[in-house]
């Protein structure tokens, strides 16, 4: 794949997790994994300071929405970046 395809590519994906986010389903998953997080936390402020297994696995469930919400954010941003270079590329030739 030459550089000019795989920007081109970046760009397309990022525009699609915009339109993911944007959308109904999108909403929902960042919605479910925000209520899951704050569940989590909530949780994790209850348990025994002792009870090192529950503490692990509760930030660990509190992680995971975090980190589904960045893969999406990093998806769009590299997109957005790609679509610059290109850009910027096709004014400099």
């Amino acid at each position: 794949m030459s550089d000019e395809a795989e920007l081109i590519a970046k760009a397309e994906l990022g525009e699609e997790g915009r339109k993911f986010l944007d959308g109904d389903l999108g909403r929902y998953l960042i919605g479910a994994a925000q209520q899951d997080r704050q569940l989590a936390l909530e949780k994790l402020a209850e348990v025994a300071p002792g009870d090192v297994n529950k503490i692990m696995e509760l930030q660990v469930e509190a992680r995971c929405g975090l980190r589904f919400e960045a893969w999406l954010t990093n998806l769009i941003a590299d997109g957005e970046n790609a679509l610059n270079v290109w850009r910027q590329q096709k004014a400099e030739s």
